[in-house]
């Protein structure tokens, strides 16, 4: 069960099947006309090298705040340019996220997303320096890491907290008429409602088959700007037989709020007493149905 803290931090309504759950073919998931697989990997002439330390990261926390890391990134310019920061989640903050130099947006995705890769499919989670490279020229320095002592930050400026969105009325339009290239995570709307279902005879999911389906789909998401309405997608995970589906229904949304439902999923299913299992989702504008998607494996 969801305690209040997080509920009041996600800001968006999930459950369980409160209703009738829709049978998986009224998602259409073999829709023909769907491209799958890897939509957006990184480019070729990009690599990352690692060099890990003793100290062992708590593996869920690590995979929470590299999820929120790749989200604040993701709400942007994919060429926006990001100071080096520290990023840290409340109530997962025994890791932190700590950029050594100013970088575009897609070097820090792409880093965050092939480190990720590596660290699941070793399953070796450790405080690691990664150094990111174009070619053989050095672009900067992502380190995933056991928090500092909170004591030692209170004249710290570039801490990069996840706040609470406002419960106040939302500025952003769900559609994508803003004039603006980007709509900041903070005006997202709070009439947009994320909910969850689980398939009656879901199969069983890793954790890890989860944060890498979501990443995967935030590294498509973030070369979107986004105010642009969503097109229907699909993308395949590199780890397990696991894929995204997401299709718009009735009036457009913005890819804001599918970075916002991708950033989600996986913290909610870490925290549900059912734990990771295969899902379908809808979501709701003011209460209309806007698109639908689904979490599956090994169904196309």
């Amino acid at each position: 069960m969801l305690n209040p803290t997080l509920a009041l931090f996600l800001s968006i309504a999930l459950t369980t099947s409160a209703i009738v759950i829709p049978p998986p073919s009224s998602i259409h998931l073999s829709d023909p006309g769907l491209a799958t697989g890897n939509l957006s990997l990184p480019d070729p002439r990009f690599s990352i090298t690692s060099r890990f330390a003793t100290p062992l990261l708590p593996i869920d926390a690590c995979l929470i705040n590299v999820m929120y890391f790749m989200t604040e990134i993701a709400y942007g310019d994919f060429t926006q340019r990001h100071e080096p920061k520290t990023y840290r989640v409340p109530g997962y903050d025994e890791v932190e996220i700590v950029t050594g130099t100013a970088m575009t947006a897609r070097f820090l995705f792409w880093g965050a997303w092939l480190a990720m890769e590596y660290m699941m499919n070793n399953n070796r989670f450790h405080d690691v320096l990664w150094t990111l490279r174009w070619e053989e020229t050095v672009l900067g320095t992502i380190k995933i890491q056991t928090s500092a002592p909170h004591l030692s930050l209170p004249d710290s400026n570039n801490i990069q907290g996840f706040r609470v969105p406002s419960t106040g009325n939302g500025t952003a339009d769900p559609k994508a008429t803003i004039s603006d290239t980007n709509i900041s995570k903070d005006s997202l709307h709070t009439q947009f409602e994320l909910f969850i279902y689980f398939f009656p005879d879901g199969k069983t999911l890793t954790k890890y088959e989860i944060f890498m389906v979501c990443y995967t789909g935030l590294l498509y998401c973030a070369r979107k700007p986004t105010t642009a309405s969503l097109q229907d997608f699909g993308d395949t995970s590199p780890i397990g037989d696991v894929s995204l589906h997401l299709f718009q229904y009735g009036p457009s949304l913005a890819y804001a709020y599918i970075i916002r439902t991708l950033s989600q999923i996986p913290r909610y299913l870490l925290e549900h007493p059912l734990g990771f299992r295969e899902i379908h989702f809808e979501l709701k504008f003011g209460g209309v149905l806007s698109a639908r998607g689904a979490i599956t494996k090994g169904r196309g």
